[in-house]
């Protein structure tokens, strides 16, 4: 049998994951992350090492490996995680990954770890299902945490912590206005609540006319990115924002109108004989941002009418169907098509 294996879960309970966080229990000796908010996990995770190192800047001490690593050389974890740190103290290790391609490390590592060193677990895509989760809770040297998107009870409390810091006033309404333009990545979220804080300064005060000056529409501005990463042919930017945007919940529908009002604006822009109207982006209403008006500007030179109007057809297609409830998975139809026109401009931006 497993020398550290216990007889009762050893998963952190929710009220008590802070308490650890800030003070990790001497108990454990290692740490897993995992859930669906990579921002929180991040957040976690450097709250602990801090903690853990006390401050100490001993680059000796702290040891980050990938996924990649372990997976190629088993036995990586267990070397690392005993190794003695050049400058005596306590021995960090840190890895993160997908929690499949580090289960097999991870449970050779626990089985012979020096019990002085402590291993930090970013494991990402598992939930409470997963093996590597299934096995770290029942070990008695791991604390077990699950990280999960924001809800709204944890934005406000956020919010009230930062302001309570700047000791910032403000309006009633700022509060739940806040909350609703703030997504659920944590660490997006206190990115966004500390702008705030840092525009209104220690003892000043905020008003519900600077929160829609500052935060704007969050999921507008998301939804801008992806499409950006979809004009400009970047697949890895692609990827990396339609995951965001899937994550926080922003309505398929809404995805499809904001990108075929931005194909309207290249429409437009297509005069008869071949012309282009140069002033299509500048006078787009509602106006563009500031930051998307050159990648439209762009798109316009490189896309040919023809396939605009493709563009505007496969849209309107999907965005019938999904009013008509035809389609059960709309963000995998969605994809599909802004995948699609990724592949398309990437190609036009080579010719």
């Amino acid at each position: 049998s497993f020398p550290y294996f216990s007889a009762t879960i050893m998963k952190i309970a929710t009220r008590d994951i802070e308490k650890y966080v800030n003070q990790p229990d001497p108990r454990y000796c290692i740490t897993l992350l995992y859930g669906q908010d990579s921002g929180l996990m991040a957040e976690r995770a450097a709250k602990i090492e801090k903690k853990l190192t006390q401050g100490d800047d001993d680059p000796f001490a702290v040891t980050s490996l990938s996924a990649s690593e372990v997976k190629a050389d088993k036995t990586l974890l267990s070397d690392s995680l005993n190794a003695v740190p050049m400058l005596g103290g306590k021995r960090i290790v840190k890895l993160s990954g997908q929690g499949t391609e580090i289960k097999e490390a991870v449970m050779l590592a626990a089985e012979q770890m020096d019990r002085n060193a402590h291993l930090i677990i970013r494991a990402h895509d598992v939930n409470t299902r997963h093996a590597l989760v299934s096995f770290c809770d029942r070990l008695d040297i791991c604390a077990s945490i699950g990280c999960y998107p924001d809800e709204n009870r944890d934005v406000s409390q956020l919010i009230g912590q930062i302001f309570s810091e700047f000791n910032i006033q403000c309006e009633p309404d700022v509060v739940p206005m806040m909350i609703s333009r703030l997504g659920a990545d944590r660490l997006s979220t206190r990115a966004e609540i500390e702008k705030c804080a840092l525009f209104a300064g220690r003892g000043g005060s905020l008003t519900t006319a600077h929160i829609d000056e500052l935060l704007g529409d969050t999921a507008a501005l998301q939804t801008d990115l992806l499409i950006s990463a979809v004009l400009q042919g970047d697949i890895q930017q692609f990827n990396q924002h339609f995951t965001r945007v899937k994550r926080e919940g922003i309505a398929t529908i809404r995805l499809l109108r904001q990108l075929l009002g931005i194909f309207r604006i290249m429409q437009l822009a297509h005069l008869p004989e071949g012309r282009l109207d140069v002033n299509a982006v500048n006078s787009a209403r509602p106006p563009l941002h500031f930051k998307m008006k050159p990648v439209v500007q762009k798109a316009i030179s490189l896309w040919p009418a023809a396939m605009v109007e493709d563009g505007i057809d496969r849209l309107t297609g999907l965005e019938k169907s999904l009013k008509g409830s035809q389609i059960s998975d709309g963000y995998a139809q969605t994809g599909q098509i802004y995948l699609g026109l990724t592949l398309r401009a990437r190609a036009l931006q080579r010719n």
